[in-house]
């Protein structure tokens, strides 16, 4: 399962019936969001981990192959910290059904028809503040940084990293 979620771990966008061993960028690439990202997205981005293509529309954290300034660190905390409600999201939808950890259903369209309608139950619970296991579950120089990864989209990743810098000082 893909998922696109807001702060407030509202599931918007929900992609499944890939097996759990595909990788994340190919199920991304697969999806219709992918195709309709510059209409979706409009003037947001879609925060990914380090398992998704960096692009206009996505923004993923710089590779830490050793060689990161500073600030590239710093915006890799904070995108980090970012990301973190997409986390939490699946924790408390699996946590809130618990059947998604052992389903027993046969056949992949009712498999992910199950874990659709959990997403839309999720969403529904959220919307009506109805707590359910949400405590168990554990929160924990100017101009363009130079690029230390091939073939990534960097401008978007930069420009936030320059505002970033600027909010600091």
């Amino acid at each position: 399962m893909q998922a696109i979620c807001d702060e407030r771990k509202k599931f918007l966008n929900v992609f499944i019936g890939f097996p759990g061993s595909s990788h994340d960028s190919w199920v991304l690439q697969n999806s219709p969001v992918f195709r309709n990202l510059s209409l979706l997205c409009g003037d947001y981005y879609i925060l990914g981990d380090s398992a998704y293509p960096c692009s206009d529309y996505i923004i993923t954290p710089f590779k830490d192959n050793g060689h990161l300034t500073r600030d590239q660190k710093y915006f890799n905390i904070q995108l980090s910290k970012g990301r973190v409600v997409v986390e939490n999201s699946f924790g408390i939808l699996k946590q809130r059904f618990r059947q998604l950890y052992y389903c027993k259903l046969r056949g992949m369209k009712k498999l992910c028809h199950f874990i659709g309608a959990c997403c839309v139950l999720h969403n529904i619970a959220n919307e009506n503040d109805l707590e359910f296991m949400d405590e168990h579950i554990n929160n924990e120089s100017i101009g363009e940084v130079p690029s230390n990864e091939p073939n990534t989209s960097n401008r978007v990743r930069n420009q936030i990293l320059f505002e970033m810098r600027s909010n600091r000082r």
